[in-house]
């Protein structure tokens, strides 16, 4: 008799166990909201100063490698954008008296600087695209 009483209240304990009870002490929420695909955009950096000459760039690529490269004015490069999130930011030197950088997604111009002096040095970001 003792076994069997035993057994049944093993069976009741087991099956609550493998039941799904909400725990009150911790609550519950709804699951969250299904989130698509971030939307592709396009970065696209822009170096002007006086034509011909050479400038020292380094940029951010959306990934968040740093590139280095010797150019020519005007020098422009493009790179898109899959992730939700991205910083970016360009700078630059040149031996030139006049140097403008330029910072634009989708088209749309986000950060301009401009330096006018000897050996002229630019400095575009933007934290958050």
């Amino acid at each position: 008799m003792v076994v069997g009483v035993i057994a049944i209240s093993a069976a009741v304990i087991g099956s609550l166990r493998l039941r799904d009870i909400p725990d009150r002490a911790i609550g519950h929420s709804p699951p969250p909201h299904a989130v698509s695909a971030p939307r592709e955009r396009l970065v696209e950096y822009r170096l002007d100063g006086d034509p011909g000459r050479h400038a020292v760039v380094s940029y951010l690529t959306p990934e968040g490698h740093v590139v280095d490269a010797d150019v020519a004015l005007p020098w422009r490069t493009q790179a898109p954008i899959s992730t939700l999130t991205a910083a970016v930011g360009l700078a630059a030197q040149t031996s030139g008296s006049r140097l403008r950088c330029e910072i634009a997604v989708d088209g749309q111009s986000r950060i301009r600087r401009e330096a006018m002096a000897d050996a002229a040095v630019v400095n575009c970001s933007v934290p958050a695209v």
